[in-house]
């Protein structure tokens, strides 16, 4: 019988509380201030460094204020969630390493590679997340594409196929298993580099 990951959830919805609450900040930015850099998503100061007169609407300025930390919040939680989702997805592996007949210090190595995959899985997660919007943003556009000579369907298949040699790539470098094979042939390759 195969169990829910309840971390999965917990990611789940803390990322939709955090897509919703930076899109709200957007919402509340933009009508908030007269000035608004979007890069930083900040508002404008003036002159001398301060908001006086940059505030168009104080109720849209608290809800901005409110939205940005709420982004903080469920952002850390979502890595929080996460980091617990992907030590979910590899308690099989991490039992299987437990189990077997690996002397103390091999079974060590294997689970602290384990636990990198881990954590390595939730942070570059993050960025791929990032990537993969931005590559669903392109591929909205490949409509677009057919007015200056490409084909949309070439587009946006040449999207998807980036998209997943991206995470075909992460997977790769995130692999526990992987990971423990590379220290341990870097291992190698120095000691018989100097003679042990």
């Amino acid at each position: 019988m195969k169990h829910e990951n309840p971390a999965g959830t917990v990611e789940r919805a803390s990322h939709f509380v955090e897509a919703g609450a930076k899109g709200a900040r957007i919402v509340s930015a933009h009508q908030a201030y007269r000035a608004v850099n979007w890069l930083k998503m900040t508002p404008v100061m003036n002159s001398v460094g301060n908001l006086r007169g940059q505030v168009l609407n104080r109720r849209f300025r608290v809800a901005f204020e409110y939205f940005t930390e709420a982004a903080h919040v469920a952002g850390r939680v979502n890595f929080v969630a996460s980091l617990a989702s992907n030590l979910w997805n590899q308690s099989g592996k991490i039992s299987e390493i437990l189990n077997s007949k690996d002397p103390w210090n091999v079974q060590t190595a294997r689970l602290i590679a384990q636990v990198d995959s881990a954590v390595a899985r939730s942070v570059v997660g993050i960025a791929t997340g990032v990537v993969e919007g931005g590559m669903w943003t392109l591929q909205q556009g490949c409509g677009g594409v057919k007015y200056v000579g490409f084909s949309p369907h070439a587009c946006a298949a040449n999207l998807k196929a980036a998209s997943d040699g991206i995470d075909k790539t992460v997977n790769d470098a995130t692999d526990g298993d992987k990971i423990y094979i590379a220290i341990t042939n870097a291992t190698q390759s120095v000691s018989r580099h100097f003679g042990h």
